[in-house]
């Protein structure tokens, strides 16, 4: 009746709050310490985007003699089970927080992992000296964010999405939206290639200036310049005069053309032709900004930030391992809180934008309320849907909003009746498929790599149409609404059942719903009852099904233009002449600088 039951309890330790799972056949053990986030300052938040790799990947200093990063990596590979940093989220709750992890086979190497989970949380190697390998940390992440939407679209699709769906919540964005992410770390990525001396700065930055008024170039010509600056291009007559100044730098002076030709090379694609000029003189104009503000204070802005993060008042604990192994690690533990700073950080109150509409509307004054959008993707030939729309889950309390979460579950899974199966064996998607997202209050309707967008749409819409209430369809709807996290490993289990009890899903809230359920399941009715609603719930997620589609829907399509030209064709017939499908590009997920 719940996802799960390990053996817990919970005690305080130096004040901090600590969810302990108790599993006495474990020979190894886990610990987490989360942090908040929303002590950061909205002007500071860009600092987050790279955080937890700045954090555990470019060395410490232990006791005031520096650990490189490849000599740490060695030492972690031999004396710990792990040590992790990354970011968590709780979309319930609002929930975002920064954790750091560590793990050993046995209390001897747990012991050794708080050691290190106190030292890059305490003292990693930001210093001027560790510069080099403070870039290579960045540049690393820039580039696997570039190459992104090159992947499979199961590893990054629904980010956007989510991006575009709580961009009204800037730690999402800043810690979860890797396009929003992207442009953060180029603006961090120029402040740390500060040359350390004034005059080439100043030089570079007059150059920069000169360069941004190429903005009044053709696209092919903007291309062609920032080819010809990282040297891959020839010159044409339009950017001679860009280029020869490249010539007139210094030595020092010239590897910066060449950084910028990289960056602005990687960008243009994103950028599309109504804001192409714009764009281009913003990121010009950004780079030099972000040059001149230079790299001591760009790393004493990232030890602000960590401050403001990594701090008592904002932790909670998460322990995993059996009780004789937790008892034997509880001092090293206690220390470890303890060296934590008390001070009281202020609780940010953060501006509700919806930062991606309002780059969106500067560009197309149309896009007053955008309901229907598409992400630009060029780099690939098929579509992609990730629509969500409100749908009751584990706060369900009516009858009806049960039976409509059950009704959701009529056509999910990979059973032979199931919209999966049936796409799927049409050849028409890979991964697809209607279901709810009960921890969040959401339906969503995903379908990947579809051959063209309406088409897939149209069949699973009529595969719902057609289909007849089956009692057979309302018993596995119920065993689709029971799920469990038991086949996970220990770990991810405990960290789960922690943040639910953060998030308020508490185990009493979900078998209330689940209860409720079972005594629906019981009623003569119900399987009509269901079969009744399959139409109405369906529809909220599938545009241009016949029925409303309710408030709080996100539509949200991926593909090449070829793709999202029939899209909007589809919606003009199916949905009506006023719905229009608002593109997207990466660019419109940049929050830029207030200056």
């Amino acid at each position: 009746m719940t996802f799960d039951q390990l053996p817990s309890d919970s005690l305080a330790i130096d004040g901090v709050t600590s969810f302990r799972a108790k599993i006495d056949s474990m020979a190894s053990s886990r610990v987490e310490l989360a942090f908040r986030l929303d002590a950061v300052p909205e002007a500071d938040l860009m600092y987050l985007a790279l955080l937890p790799a700045l954090i555990s990947e470019v060395g410490v200093i232990d006791n005031g003699t520096p650990i490189p990063s490849d000599q740490m990596k060695e030492r972690l590979r031999k004396e710990i089970l792990q040590l992790s940093v990354y970011y968590a989220e709780g979309v319930r709750s609002g929930r975002n927080e920064l954790v750091i992890a560590g793990a050993g086979n046995d209390v001897a190497e747990t012991r050794l992992a708080l050691g290190w989970m106190s030292r890059v949380m305490r003292a990693p190697d930001w210093r001027i000296d560790n510069l080099a390998r403070i870039r290579d940390v960045v540049d690393q992440a820039l580039t696997g964010w570039r190459q992104a939407m090159l992947g499979a679209e199961e590893g990054w699709v629904t980010d956007p999405h989510d991006a575009w769906w709580l961009q009204d919540r800037p730690l999402h964005a800043h810690t979860q939206a890797f396009l929003t992410q992207m442009h953060d770390v180029q603006r961090l990525r120029w402040m740390l290639l500060d040359p350390r001396d004034a005059k080439v700065t100043a030089e570079v930055s007059a150059f920069l200036t000169t360069l941004a008024g190429a903005s009044k170039l053709a696209r092919k010509d903007l291309i062609a310049l920032a080819g010809g600056l990282t040297g891959a291009a020839k010159p044409a007559a339009a950017t001679r005069a860009y280029l020869a100044a490249v010539g007139k730098l210094s030595a020092a002076g010239k590897p910066f053309a060449k950084e910028a030709g990289k960056d602005l090379a990687a960008a243009i694609t994103d950028l599309p032709d109504g804001s192409l000029g714009a764009d281009w003189r913003y990121l010009c104009d950004q780079m030099r900004a972000d040059l001149a503000a230079g790299a001591p204070a760009a790393l004493a802005k990232l030890a602000s930030v960590r401050a403001a993060v990594i701090a008592h008042g904002n932790a909670r604990l998460v322990e995993l391992g059996s009780t004789t192994s937790l008892d034997a690690i509880g001092k090293e533990l206690t220390a470890v809180v303890g060296q934590l700073d008390h001070k009281v950080r202020v609780r940010q109150q953060y501006a509700k934008r919806r930062y991606i509409a309002e780059r969106v509307r500067e560009r197309d004054p149309r896009a007053t309320a955008p309901v229907f959008v598409g992400l630009v993707n060029p780099a690939t030939s098929s579509g992609v849907f990730v629509n969500t729309a409100p749908l009751a889950g584990y706060s369900a309390k009516t009858d009806d909003e049960v039976r409509d979460f059950l009704a959701a579950h009529l056509y999910t899974g990979h059973g032979a009746h199931s919209m999966f199966s049936r796409t799927w064996a049409a050849g028409l998607a890979y991964s697809n498929g209607v279901r709810p997202q009960a921890t969040d209050d959401r339906l969503l309707y995903y379908a990947e790599r579809t051959p063209l967008l309406p088409q897939t749409l149209k069949f699973v819409i009529e595969q719902l149409r057609q289909a007849k209430p089956d009692p057979n369809h309302a018993r596995y709807a119920i065993a689709e609404s029971f799920t469990s996290r038991i086949a996970q490993p220990y770990e991810s289990r405990a960290s789960a059942m922690a943040a639910n009890l953060v998030d308020g899903l508490t185990p009493d809230v979900v078998r209330a719903l689940r209860t409720k359920v079972l005594a629906l399941s019981r009623r003569p009715d119900f399987a009509d009852a269901l079969a009744a609603r399959k139409d109405d719930i369906h529809a909220r997620v599938l545009p241009g099904y016949g029925k409303p589609l309710g408030t709080g829907g996100v539509y949200f399509v991926i593909g090449p233009a070829k793709q999202l030209d029939a899209y909007a064709d589809y919606l003009r017939a199916n949905v009506g002449k006023d719905a229009v499908l608002h593109r997207l590009y990466p660019r419109d997920f940049w929050i830029p600088a207030k200056r």
